[in-house]
């Protein structure tokens, strides 16, 4: 009997797999703290779609700042300020500035109500701008303080003072 031995099949040599540096794990955001603001308030959000609803919409949910009273306030590029009153009657009220520089309230319901408070304000002329105080004068202040007459000083001459000036500076 004749054994057959099979022939062994030639073998490829595996190349190794590539190993590229795993990238760097991404950093952890840090736990916002009691302290740490919050990104929005939820009074910056109700303020924010009462000024959608009456048609203002060139504002940031961001941009709402909280005030003492409770109520919220943002500057408009106008100069105005917008405030909102959460629980009033009609919450949003337009501070429009005049031209003494005095803020009119107007409330707000709809844009028509924000462009008449601006076109009011401008209109406004009611009262005066304000007058600064007056303030010290320079001869009260002069008058404090005794003068010198021409009998109390002396004559200086130009030769003296040269002379002693060299005394001083030997070197110039």
């Amino acid at each position: 009997m004749t054994t057959r031995t099979r022939a062994k099949k030639p073998t490829t040599k595996k190349t190794p797999a590539r190993t590229t540096p795993a990238p760097a794990p991404i950093p952890a955001r840090p736990h916002p703290t009691a302290t740490a603001r919050p990104f929005m308030t939820d009074a910056q959000t109700t303020a924010y779609v009462a000024a959608l609803r009456a048609g203002v919409t060139r504002l940031t949910i961001t941009g709402w700042e909280q005030q003492a009273d409770g109520t919220l306030l943002q500057v408009l590029p106008t100069g105005a300020a917008l405030t909102y009153a959460p629980g009033a009657d009609t919450p949003l009220t337009a501070l429009t500035p005049c031209a003494a520089g005095l803020r009119h309230p107007h409330p707000v319901t709809t844009v028509a109500d924000l462009r008449r408070a601006q076109a009011d304000a401008d209109a406004c002329t009611g009262h005066q701008p304000p007058q600064p105080e007056p303030g010290p004068t320079v001869r009260p202040l002069a008058d404090a303080f005794p003068h010198i007459t021409a009998a109390d000083t002396q004559p200086l001459e130009v030769t003296t003072l040269r002379a002693d000036h060299a005394q001083e500076h030997p070197n110039g």
